[in-house]
């Protein structure tokens, strides 16, 4: 599962994602410490800016 942390705050831990044309498309998303609602905090899919992304760590 890869861990996506955002520039903005928190992490979102993600079952699976890809890059592309300047976005991150996450799906099985769980925001944590970011900040959101608890609610928003698990989405079935997520974009993300890679101007919002620290850096990527691969799945296992």
């Amino acid at each position: 599962m890869p861990v996506v942390y955002l520039k903005s705050g928190g992490r979102a831990v993600c079952g699976g994602c890809t890059y592309k044309e300047g976005v991150v498309k996450l799906v099985d998303v769980t925001f944590k410490e970011a900040g959101l609602p608890a609610d928003k905090e698990k989405q079935p899919e997520a974009v993300v800016s890679l101007a919002n992304v620290l850096y990527v760590l691969p799945g296992q």
